[in-house]
């Protein structure tokens, strides 16, 4: 059974038992720290990310084709020249994700795309859009890893975007062991900001407990609607989730939005992390006077501004029970251990402005004198091993 105890005279105040990430929560180390710095970054002829150590590619693997072609992603075509770092026009570090719409609709759109095929993105094909005839409608960046590399952890991701109908942003997690699952970190569309197009966006999971392809279930779905007092979707915001095999936590600006705490509906593999932007054509159909929908589609172009994105996964060494007895021991504990046991007849006392965060596998136990002054800030989480293997 996983707990804390607590024993002996005791004095604790400002003592979280849930808690996110926060000052004192050194238990995290980097895997991806994208700032989207350097010159001349870019993409090759392998729609692969050009640099010496590359993390993104611009394809999406799970449609093959690198086109959507489905009910909610009518005609889109992911393109090298609409995913850009540095260049000659921008070089402000950031991401810009392009979304521009090449309408009317149209049984001929004149462009001869290469696309990757295989899933090393590297085999590529040239795709005629006119044979057969498709319409390809929209030019759209879409950003991922290369590999299927991203597990258990904690995400960010700090950008703004565009506030209106069609839009569709979105920063997730996709994949799984030949399942279909994403972990939504956030996602604005029509739907998911419920036409709070200022101030609302959604955050959830997409579990598949059956192992099938595009069967899963939507849970711990939430719709948010931040305060209209509060800036807007179009400025810089910070989304984040942390991921664990038995909690997923999403936030905003360093708040918790979401708890999602049952165990047997959380995705327990590996997954690609992705960034996109397109024009999403559900979100631009309209009923006529008929009540038939009609394509009804937003023009122009525009940006999702990406400033970073990050990975971070958990120190662990959880077959280690640790016995703490100093401020200094108190200070170190840095990693998942099995248990800790906090213990000292004289009593501990913690400095004022301390902030900590202590997490164990089965059970942390404070035994003995403790104080945590009113200026500081002590978290204490028990949950399942993050093994990322």
């Amino acid at each position: 059974m996983k707990k804390f105890v607590y024993l002996g005279c005791l004095m604790m105040i400002g003592i979280n038992l849930i808690g996110q990430m926060n000052g004192g929560d050194n238990s995290w180390e980097p895997v991806i720290t994208e700032m989207f710095t350097g010159n001349g970054r870019g993409w090759n002829s392998c729609f692969k990310e050009n640099t010496t150590n590359p993390i993104w590619c611009v394809y999406c693997p799970e449609l093959r084709t690198g086109v959507a072609y489905n009910s909610s992603f009518l005609h889109q075509a992911f393109q090298t020249s609409h995913s850009l770092f540095n260049n000659e026009t921008f070089s402000d570090n950031k991401m810009r994700l392009v979304a521009t719409y090449k309408g009317p609709r149209q049984q001929d759109c004149g462009i001869d795309y290469v696309i990757p095929n295989g899933n090393d993105g590297c085999n590529s094909i040239s795709f005629n859009c006119d044979v057969p005839p498709t319409g390809i409608y929209y030019h759209s960046g879409n950003i991922q890893t290369i590999h299927q590399n991203c597990h258990f952890g904690y995400y960010e991701v700090r950008c703004s975007m565009p506030t209106h109908r069609g839009v569709h942003a979105s920063f997730w997690l996709w994949g799984g062991d030949n399942d279909y699952e994403e972990i939504d970190i956030m996602e604005y569309s029509e739907i998911d900001c419920q036409g709070d197009y200022t101030h609302g966006y959604s955050s959830g999971i997409w579990y598949n407990p059956n192992g099938t392809d595009f069967y899963g279930h939507n849970i711990g779905k939430q719709y948010v609607h931040t305060p209209q007092s509060e800036p807007n979707i179009g400025e810089m915001h910070i989304y984040g989730c942390e991921w664990l095999p038995d909690r997923v936590i999403f936030s905003r600006d360093g708040k918790v939005m979401k708890e999602y705490l049952v165990r047997d509906s959380i995705p327990q593999n590996k997954k690609w992390l992705k960034m996109g932007y397109t024009i999403d054509d559900y979100g631009v159909k309209t009923k006529n006077e008929n009540g038939i929908w009609v394509f009804d589609p937003w023009e122009g172009s525009d940006t999702l501004v990406v400033d970073y994105i990050k990975y971070c996964r958990l120190k662990t060494d959880c077959n280690t029970d640790e016995y703490v007895h100093t401020f200094q021991q108190f200070n170190q504990l840095n990693n998942v251990k099995r248990s800790i046991t906090i213990s000292n007849p004289t009593g501990l006392l913690v400095p004022s402005g301390t902030e900590k965060t202590i997490r164990a596998t089965e059970h942390i136990t404070v035994n003995g004198p403790f104080e945590m002054p009113a200026i500081g800030e002590l978290t204490l989480i028990v949950h399942e091993c993050p093994n990322t293997d």
